[in-house]
């Protein structure tokens, strides 16, 4: 599919402080804008967003989630506001819903975007039931959790919420994290793609290390046995692209 940039909103974000909740941005100088903002949580680091950063790289990450949306949707975490305002501009989501469990995050996020016609709804995803049918569920409440952590609780979520498709953030990650060895020095530095041609050098590797993941962590939820490995391929070149992936990606399908 590809990310068409002309369909990722201009954020609005400012620097602002609400009780435990601080924005604070990074200039340089020269640059009239900032070159990213900062989310902390009593001084804990949640999340960063770079509006301007080449080939918009912060968008990257939620491409899998993006790709993946239909119908009505469920997203848990806020945060910015990145993915559900992205998603609001996509022809074939209906209804966007996001389950928050911080107060002040909603609170700015309504503060800075009036009429956004996004459904959120104040409490953990941890907690919530609903008797409705979503067509994808996308969860990014995830904070300093290891991947293990990840998955288990994902699973535990999942089975809660009746869904039809599902992407977690960072699965891309969790999947290269369990399945392959970074030991060698050479490619610990695993983001740049170049580094990341080893592990994909023909579809049976993958789709064998990509089965396993999921027989071994979701073998009950069958939209994630069932994507095809050329779908997580392109997922996690995209997630740790940092130039624009898809003129390159047209030669790594062929291999």
């Amino acid at each position: 599919m590809g990310i068409d940039f002309e369909t990722v909103p201009d954020l609005k974000i400012k620097e602002i402080e609400k009780n435990d909740i601080k924005i604070i941005s990074e200039k340089r100088p020269g640059i009239l804008v900032p070159i990213s903002y900062s989310l902390y949580e009593k001084e804990n680091l949640w999340m960063q967003h770079s509006p301007i950063e080449t080939g918009l790289q912060s968008i990257k990450q939620f491409y899998s989630s993006y790709d993946i949306a239909n119908g009505n949707v469920l997203l848990s975490g806020l945060g910015f506001g990145v993915l559900p305002l992205w998603l609001k501009n996509k022809s074939n989501v209906k209804n966007i819903t996001v389950v928050e469990k911080n107060k002040d995050i909603i609170d700015i996020f309504n503060d800075l975007n009036n009429n956004h016609e996004i459904n959120i709804i104040h409490e953990d995803i941890n907690n919530y039931r609903s008797k409705t049918v979503y067509d994808f569920v996308g969860l990014d409440h995830y904070e300093n959790e290891s991947y293990t952590e990840i998955i288990k609780n994902s699973k535990e979520i999942l089975k809660n919420i009746n869904n039809k498709s599902f992407w977690i953030w960072s699965l891309e990650r969790i999947y290269l994290l369990s399945s392959f060895d970074f030991s060698n020095k050479k490619h610990k530095s695993y983001q740049n793609l170049n580094e990341l041609d080893y592990l994909f050098t023909n579809k049976e590797k993958i789709f064998s290390k990509w089965e396993n993941f999921v027989n071994y962590n979701y073998k009950d939820f069958d939209f994630i046995k069932n994507l095809h490995v050329d779908k997580v391929r392109e997922y996690v070149y995209t997630f740790y692209s940092r130039n624009n992936l898809f003129e390159e990606f047209k030669d790594i399908n062929r291999m």
